[in-house]
């Protein structure tokens, strides 16, 4: 996997509470972000289908 392991590095540096995985199938853009009470989608596609969405109601 291509991955920035300075810009990784410097991430996983922020908190003891944050651990960052790269996933070796996943498709590009994947950030899933999991919490202890919820799993968030934050990936590229998933967004672009919420401003989507967004966007096709406020026609209405």
């Amino acid at each position: 996997m291509d991955v920035d392991t300075e810009f990784l590095d410097k991430l996983s540096k922020l908190s003891e509470n944050i651990k960052i995985v790269t996933m070796d199938n996943g498709e590009e853009g994947t950030c899933i972000i999991e919490l202890p009470d919820e799993i968030i989608d934050a990936s590229v596609g998933t967004q672009l289908e919420n401003i989507k969405d967004i966007l096709n109601n406020v026609r209405v």
